[in-house]
């Protein structure tokens, strides 16, 4: 009887795979026929693969490995983003509040306006029942606007 021993391949493992995620690395690696692959944490311990981490070496890494073959594959989880940068001025001495605007005066109250003629003069007219300088000799039809005309 003869036996018949089956024949593994070999494969050369790619040296450039630290760097890239872990994600794309096992995808390497299988599509090269490379089936048990174990990954290790940076303390040594065996993890399960986390497809963003970063692998930052493979044994073997750039020589031939039978298809059979455990290969190790050191990962490392991302460094978190930098928090965006937010600029702050602590400002010891804060500037103090802007005055209010002036407000222009309101007419004085005690206007008089002799006639029309004196409140056009003036820019009061028409003269409304309730604002300066309004008196009943201004509005001829009493509807309580003077110098309407």
């Amino acid at each position: 009887m003869t036996s018949i021993t089956p024949v593994v391949q070999s494969v050369s493992i790619p040296a450039d795979l630290a760097g890239k995620t872990a994600a794309k690395v096992d995808q390497d690696l299988r599509a090269l026929g490379l089936t048990i692959l174990r990954y290790v944490s940076p303390d040594g311990t065996q993890v399960l693969p986390d497809p963003t981490w970063t692998v930052t070496s493979v044994d073997g890494a750039g020589s031939a490995a039978r298809a059979d073959s455990v290969i190790y594959i050191k990962v490392n989880k991302p460094a978190p983003p930098p928090p965006p940068k937010t600029t702050t001025k602590a400002t010891l001495n804060p500037a103090p509040p802007k005055p209010p605007q002036p407000v222009a005066p309101p007419p004085a109250a005690a206007a008089y306006y002799k006639n029309c003629a004196a409140a056009k003069a003036a820019g009061a007219a028409p003269v409304r029942r309730g604002q300066p300088g309004y008196g009943s000799h201004l509005d001829r039809d009493g509807d309580g606007i003077g110098c309407e005309r």
